[in-house]
């Protein structure tokens, strides 16, 4: 009950130190209710300590801290989320995609490039639809070189990723 007293203070616009302290416990549990309650204070902080827990051996934890970030929108956390587009965890790396194609920002395309690109036979979509996203041109090259892949889903998306670098 003190918990969730705390983290709706902490959301008000309260004290964001004990949320801190509790995304940096070593009890995953603490850090995960401290991730979500994360998600409604907007501190640059609380985005940084974030970005940490995306090294989290628990991909639970990892997945919940992309999906925070996701929301702050923070123009910084492009580097930290590039990171985790080739998670081991797929959902992980979809999630990561996801917030980098929301961001829209050229500095995630090395790492969605090097994601089609390491799997070329079964390119990851997502990754395909974030670099039509993303704007970054260096990616023309890699999107052109799939419009004659064998599947036609990675076809379509390459094309529509392309259509939006123009």
């Amino acid at each position: 009950m003190i918990a969730l007293l705390a983290m709706l203070l902490l959301g008000c616009g309260g004290e964001v130190e004990p949320l801190l302290e509790d995304l940096a416990s070593d009890n995953p549990v603490l850090r995960s209710d401290a991730i979500i309650a994360s998600r409604r204070v907007d501190e640059a902080r609380i985005t940084r300590a974030l970005e940490q827990l995306l090294d989290d051996p628990d991909p639970t934890i990892r997945l919940e801290a992309v999906r925070a970030l996701d929301l702050h929108q923070d123009p910084a956390s492009v580097r930290p989320l590039s990171g985790r587009v080739s998670d081991d965890d797929d959902e992980v790396a979809r999630a990561a995609t996801t917030a980098l194609a929301r961001l829209g920002r050229p500095e995630a395309g090395p790492a969605l490039v090097l994601a089609v690109e390491s799997n070329p036979d079964a390119p990851p979509l997502d990754a395909l639809y974030a670099l039509g996203r993303v704007g970054n041109r260096d990616a023309v090259p890699v999107l052109a070189g799939l419009r004659s892949h064998s599947d036609p889903w990675v076809r379509y998306n390459a094309n529509e990723a392309l259509r939006r670098l123009r």
